[in-house]
């Protein structure tokens, strides 16, 4: 009776882990429509990602987050907790893509904001070990998406050009070239012009040259 019982819990738990998506996504609208991102992006999100609606939730949130890292008085620690809220939300957004075609997470719509999210929670870490590990992620997460067509797949392949520059740069001040290459290969293989990452092809561009140049590669 006991393990019955046991079992029972057990299975109870692990079926309220989710959120009810419709009336959370209610709540998240409503927050949304008062401009209360700091209640919103407190809201417990965790919905199936197969239910209707879990994109928009997810959305909702990572834009209160984004908004809120965004505050020009903000310190660092939190800024930093809201880029994590943000990357971590857009990414559940695509994930829903993936699974339900849930048009909240156009990869055309997520993907760029959700690349240059990253790499500013990159360039806001402080410890080298954990910056690099962050960029990391940031090419990791570019290459899965150079894949896409479209304003997407430039975006990844201009912040995965990014985050090979960066790797290099993090290593020390000699060597590189063969990462330089890499990036510079990724920057060749994108045609930005027109997409939200045009402005940063251009610079990354120049800083690749500037990179070669510094250390002596052909």
């Amino acid at each position: 009776m006991r393990l019955g019982l046991t079992l029972l819990l057990l299975l109870t738990a692990a079926c309220a882990q989710y959120v009810d998506t419709g009336k959370t996504l209610a709540q998240a609208n409503a927050l949304a429509t008062a401009q209360n991102d700091a209640a919103l992006a407190k809201l417990d999100v965790d919905c199936r990602l197969t239910d209707a609606g879990c994109g928009s939730l997810h959305r909702l949130q990572a834009e209160a987050c984004q908004r809120l890292a965004k505050q020009p008085d903000l310190a660092a620690k939190p800024r930093r907790r809201a880029l994590d809220c943000a990357t971590g939300n857009y990414n559940a957004t695509l994930a829903v893509w993936d699974r339900t075609r849930d048009a909240s997470g156009r990869p055309d719509d997520v993907a760029p904001i959700l690349l240059s999210l990253l790499a500013e929670r990159r360039d806001m870490e402080r410890d080298l070990d954990d910056a690099r590990d962050l960029n990391r992620r940031l090419g990791f997460r570019a290459e899965a998406i150079a894949h896409e067509r479209g304003p997407a797949g430039q975006a990844g392949l201009v912040w995965g050009a990014d985050a090979a520059l960066q790797e290099v740069l993090m290593a020390g001040p000699g060597g590189g070239c063969e990462g330089l290459a890499r990036a510079a290969e990724l920057l060749g293989r994108a045609a930005p012009r027109g997409t939200l990452v045009e402005a940063k092809a251009t610079t990354l561009a120049t800083g690749i040259q500037d990179a070669k140049g510094a250390r002596g590669c052909l």
